[in-house]
């Protein structure tokens, strides 16, 4: 049933509708001292048909359908206003001589003088917000439908907060696989229809839909999640081969021709997503071209890894020999170099031994 949707949503004759579909990349939300995740992009209201939106870039050149807006916006409450207090994104293009011609976006770049003390109060926003709270009750390949126990709604008005409502979604039926996708696929084309035609991220991402896959920090490569269902990730990559190893809280599936390996636990989640790069035993793997939301890629050293994530909290290895190797590990992703090749890349739900010192 699963697969016959997201089919379905392939086959939109939409292209932005079919990338919407993919599960995206939240903007962040900071209130009461605590930071969530938000089902909500006030930004994309400052860009009203009147104010020309910008081509927001992933990373340098790089876009990925787990967020077609192409930003990570960080907002905060402060005194019942929103703010938007920083954006994570990239400008690309010929006139920019710095990084590949990228160059990263700052808040001045879009509000100029309405940044005060390092922050944009967003009186533009007059609408909901969403922040869903507590544990997932149900993974949705798709948008921001996943649903967990509650759902915290901000009434805002010309972005100051009018009240907070708390939904408990517990205390009602959770919907089947049919009827969320059915649900999500309705708004999407709502939303397609009511769009600019033209927007210059969606067809940036049409340019670029085959570029690789890029590795969210301990969220995703590329549509597959840490946390998704098999079935889920299956409707993705294909049916996956079982490697035979069996232990008492994971199983382990393979996924050659994608390049991919996926530890499960009991509930059929995924639990760690491996890509390999020739590494011993798994040669047979196709190699996939990966890049990392820091920038890191197979051809990454250790020292350009220490740059990007820092002094990781275990390194170890055996440094000398035929079979020399290093593993780099930090929280909830680690790096493998055999002969001074990176072989591996792994992202987990798991934090590493070590890593909350």
């Amino acid at each position: 049933m699963m697969k016959r949707f997201l089919f379905s949503i392939l086959l939109l004759p939409l292209l932005s509708s079919a990338l919407l579909a993919t599960a995206q990349h939240p903007d962040v939300l900071i209130y009461d001292g605590k930071t969530h995740h938000l089902s909500s992009n006030p930004l994309e209201d400052f860009y009203d048909g009147s104010k020309r939106r910008p081509k927001f870039w992933v990373l340098p050149n790089g876009m990925s359908s787990g967020n077609w807006r192409g930003y990570v916006a960080t907002w905060e409450i402060i005194d019942d206003k929103l703010y938007l207090t920083k954006i994570d994104s990239w400008f690309c293009g010929s006139s920019i001589r710095t990084q590949n011609g990228c160059r990263r976006v700052t808040l001045h770049d879009l509000f100029s003088k309405n940044v005060i003390d390092g922050k944009v109060f967003a009186l533009w926003f007059s609408s909901n917000l969403r922040v869903p709270d507590g544990e997932l009750l149900k993974y949705v390949h798709s948008g921001y439908a996943s649903i967990y126990e509650r759902d915290i709604i901000f009434d805002v008005y010309a972005g100051e907060i009018r009240k907070r409502q708390i939904i408990d979604n517990t205390k009602r039926e959770v919907p089947s696989d049919q009827e969320v996708y059915q649900q999500e696929l309705a708004r999407l084309k709502k939303k397609a229809s009511e769009e600019v035609n033209g927007d210059p991220n969606r067809a940036s991402i049409k340019a670029n839909e085959k570029t690789e896959p890029v590795i969210i920090t301990e969220k995703s490569w590329g549509d597959v999640v840490v946390g998704a269902k098999r079935n889920v990730i299956e409707a993705i990559l294909g049916k996956g081969e079982h490697d035979g190893r069996k232990y008492e809280d994971v199983y382990f599936v393979e996924y050659p021709q994608e390049g991919v390996q996926i530890s499960y636990n009991k509930k059929d989640e995924a639990y760690a997503i491996f890509l390999y790069n020739k590494q011993r035993h798994y040669s047979n793997f196709v190699i996939k071209s990966v890049k990392t939301d820091k920038g890191i890629t197979w051809t990454s050293s250790p020292e350009d890894v220490i740059q990007a994530h820092g002094i990781p909290p275990r390194d170890f290895g055996e440094k000398s020999g035929n079979n020399a190797w290093r593993r780099m590990e930090y929280d909830k992703m680690d790096f493998l170099f055999e002969g001074g090749r990176m072989t591996r890349i792994s992202i987990s739900s798991k934090k590493c031994t070590g890593c909350e010192k």
